[in-house]
């Protein structure tokens, strides 16, 4: 099976069956505008001498995040893995019982710890880890502290986690690392006040509370390709570069232009991060999500689909990509319902057309979401519902 557009309508923004992060065309743009040819990707155009890559995003990356340097590997796992290696010295690394997380495809952050070469010195309990916990793994030898957000689920009831200022502050008395994987790839929490608290976990708190190295992942609230961004304190950041993992790990061409093409973005601001498609869909307003509800259930009724009620409803959606897991986003829904199809046989349908439209089957309809559809994608929707009708006037006729 080859690669193919889709449609998004799930609602979930970062879709990681769907490719998480969309580019867009001008990202696209941005991006191609170096990938159509050459580039100077490891020739330091001042000296003509052979140069460094990560060069070419450490600049935007400090200026974005006032970090002292930056680098990138393939994926936030390869970043979290050189780091573990570099900095753990093989030695035990303390990590709270309630940050010991599993994100999809099966990737632990224990099994990681032990490809990392270091040994997992847990401490706290699920839902309560105290500073005293750390201190207690420092004094029993751990070599680093590694702390990880809680990217695809979050606790109600009691729990208490110490502040990262407070690890840190620790760590420092023994002359310890902090590494922080933040899977999310949140730069600050004003960039969604909406729905976003000023307390969620992002880069600019994080590197405020003095946190050594910080990970995370570049396809997801970040908007950008399939990255692993790690950013700190420059002596952390050598020794990263150092290991014999970073050659192993280090991304592509098309991951630096793409990465550029985004960090570029934010940096201009303003109408500038328009360009992020996953900036945009997450701004997305309830008039905008009206207006295309309304456009896509006209091209369903125009289609004339045999036993096809349409209708909109609002309802809620997910960022997704093991982001924010307690925000509930309000959506606008195309809601599909067939005389006798079941939602899943429908929704099947849907993704048997071409271009595949995937949507979500939810109790007796099947909702297209407006919140992960793109614009470039309502031209699509209309070819869709005209094959759609073709399919089932022939299943009817059977």
């Amino acid at each position: 099976m080859l690669m193919r557009r889709l449609v998004n309508a799930t609602g979930v923004i970062l879709h990681t069956g769907a490719g998480r992060a969309p580019f867009g065309p001008a990202l696209l743009e941005r991006a191609g505008r170096i990938l159509a040819g050459y580039s100077n990707l490891e020739v330091d155009l001042e000296s003509g001498e052979r140069g460094r890559r990560d060069s070419l995003v450490a600049e935007p990356l400090r200026a974005l995040t006032g970090a002292e340097d930056a680098l990138v590997v393939n994926n936030n796992a390869g970043a979290v893995l050189l780091a573990l290696h570099a900095l753990g010295d093989g030695r035990p690394a303390a990590a709270s019982r309630g940050q010991l997380v599993e994100i999809g495809g099966a990737f632990r952050l224990p099994e990681v710890m032990a490809s990392g070469g270091v040994e997992l010195l847990p401490v706290g309990t699920v839902n309560v880890t105290r500073l005293e916990d750390f201190r207690r793994a420092l004094d029993a030898g751990a070599s680093l502290v590694v702390l990880a957000h809680r990217s695809n689920f979050y606790f109600r009831g009691r729990y208490e986690d110490p502040r990262p200022d407070e690890v840190v502050a620790l760590a420092a008395e023994y002359g310890r690392r902090v590494l922080y994987d933040l899977g999310s790839g949140l730069l600050s929490a004003s960039l969604f006040p909406e729905f976003v608290s000023a307390n969620e976990p992002s880069l600019e708190n994080l590197l405020d509370a003095g946190v050594d190295v910080v990970s995370f992942s570049g396809d997801k609230l970040l908007g950008g390709p399939q990255a692993g961004v790690v950013v700190g304190k420059a002596e952390a950041l050598e020794e990263l570069r150092r290991d014999s993992l970073y050659r192993a790990l280090r991304g592509g061409k098309e991951t630096y232009a793409l990465l550029a093409a985004v960090l570029e973005a934010y940096l201009e601001g303003g109408d500038a991060l328009e360009d992020i498609p996953t900036y945009r869909l997450l701004k997305r307003s309830r008039a905008d999500l009206d207006k295309l509800a309304a456009v896509v259930a006209g091209y369903f009724r125009e289609a004339k689909v045999p036993g096809l009620e349409v209708s909109t409803v609002e309802a809620e959606s997910y960022a997704g990509g093991g982001t924010l897991p307690y925000v509930r986003l309000p959506t606008t829904v195309v809601a599909l319902r067939h005389e006798r199809l079941r939602p899943h046989a429908l929704s099947a349908a849907l993704r048997g057309l071409e271009p595949p439209v995937l949507a979500r089957a939810t109790g007796d309809a099947v909702f297209v979401d407006m919140r992960s559809v793109l614009e470039d994608d309502l031209p699509l929707f209309k070819n869709a519902a005209r094959r759609l009708s073709v399919r089932l006037e022939r299943r009817e006729s059977v």
